[in-house]
């Protein structure tokens, strides 16, 4: 008797405890919200990347996507490094660029950009400001090409790396606008770019008449996107970052000023299991970006 209510009473046991694991589980796959346009706030926040908190887990190296690459591999432009990524990053299939259903890049960012504080609502890009989610059609945001495709050397245009969802971003219309074809650069000293919106007012970049400098918050965001796109679409064509930036050296230092956000994080996880199957190197080893870039 006594050894079948010790049974019992370790059965209970075993079960608290899994029930324990199980919420904490829930706990460390939430996904920290993007940086706040407070650059203090900000600074807090996206220095927050622990990989154990991600919904993949590091410690596998992302379910092994990563297993291909040794640390043996050469630095560089046209290192092995460079080489191996070019050809392992390379979307298995794209959304479509234009329309706001299931399949469309103006349905299915509301998923990819999530606000992770509250899914109900999404983050727009430059603004840094969580919105109800909305397809495209409701007329407030658009998809930024975060390398416009004017500079793409006709490369794209709304298919192929122009409808790659690790990117393409959600951007309330009037900042999309305002960035044109700029190229991303210090314009410190140029105009602030402003915005009325939902009853506050945003300053969100400086610009210039060639550069477009986005506030400290988002500068690391575009750097590491700039350095995929070059990776993935641009460095086998010959086609140099400097299209797309002031400099390779601007974006490196972009890209340290403003670490990898869980936002981020969490984008690279929804890419890998969309049909794009594919994941951004520099958000999940963005010690690699010396490795290639400042070597």
């Amino acid at each position: 008797m006594v050894n079948k209510k010790a049974t019992i009473l370790l059965c209970l046991v075993a079960s608290l405890v899994l029930m324990g694991c199980a919420k904490h589980d829930s706990g460390s796959s939430s996904i920290e919200a993007p940086q706040s346009s407070d650059s203090s706030i900000a600074s807090s926040l996206s220095s927050s990347s622990d990989a154990s908190s991600r919904p993949l887990s590091s410690n596998s190296d992302f379910g092994g996507y990563y297993s291909s690459i040794s640390d043996s591999l050469t630095n560089g432009l046209n290192g092995t490094l460079r080489t191996s990524l070019t050809n392992l990053i390379q979307p298995s299939a794209y959304y479509s660029y234009s329309g706001s259903g299931s399949g469309d890049l103006g349905y299915e960012l509301e998923s990819f950009d999530e606000d992770p504080k509250n899914a109900s609502n999404m983050y727009m890009f430059y603004l840094n400001v969580s919105i109800p989610k909305e397809t495209s059609s409701a007329g407030t945001w658009n998809r930024e090409h975060v390398w416009p495709q004017a500079l793409s050397d006709n490369l794209y245009g709304k298919s192929g790396g122009g409808a790659d969802a690790l990117h393409i971003r959600p951007t309330v219309e009037a900042t999309n606008s305002r960035r044109g074809n700029l190229k991303y650069g210090e314009a410190a000293s140029g105009s602030p770019a402003t915005l009325d919106f939902r009853g506050t007012t945003y300053t969100y970049a400086h610009t210039t008449s060639s550069y477009f400098e986005p506030n400290d918050n988002v500068k690391g965001d575009c750097a590491r996107i700039v350095f995929y796109m070059y990776v993935c679409y641009f460095a086998n064509r010959g086609t140099p970052i400097a299209n797309c930036c002031e400099s390779i050296a601007r974006m490196v230092e972009w890209s340290e000023l403003d670490p990898v956000s869980e936002l981020e994080a969490r984008r690279n996880d929804c890419a890998q299991r969309s049909r794009q199957r594919n994941r951004n190197p520099f958000v999940d080893h963005p010690e690699w970006i010396r490795r290639i870039f400042a070597a």
